[in-house]
């Protein structure tokens, strides 16, 4: 196994929400500021104080989507992916 492998098999990664409800999307706002801020800070924010530097993160939404055979399935659509520069550890 190259380096290079054992490397990425050590990090985490992590998919994360950007849409804290149907009207308030933030992807624009945290790419271009190239942060990501916890909504369900109540939750989550546990969770979200062990995402270390280093680690993978994507900014995902998921849906149901309709097949040819006209059953509902669910979808994850990966919105955009980064690596995790600095934690605040405020949840």
């Amino acid at each position: 196994m190259t380096t290079n492998l054992k490397k990425l098999e050590q990090r985490n990664y992590w998919l994360v929400e950007a849409s804290w409800d149907t009207e308030n999307d933030q992807i624009q706002r945290f790419i271009s500021e190239g942060i990501w801020v916890n909504s369900y800070y109540e939750e989550s924010s546990e969770v979200v104080n062990n995402i270390k530097p280093d680690d993978l993160i994507a900014i995902k939404t998921s849906f149901t989507k309709k097949t040819g055979a006209k059953k509902f399935v669910s979808a994850l659509k990966i919105k955009a992916i980064g690596t995790v520069t600095k934690n605040f550890n405020d949840g």
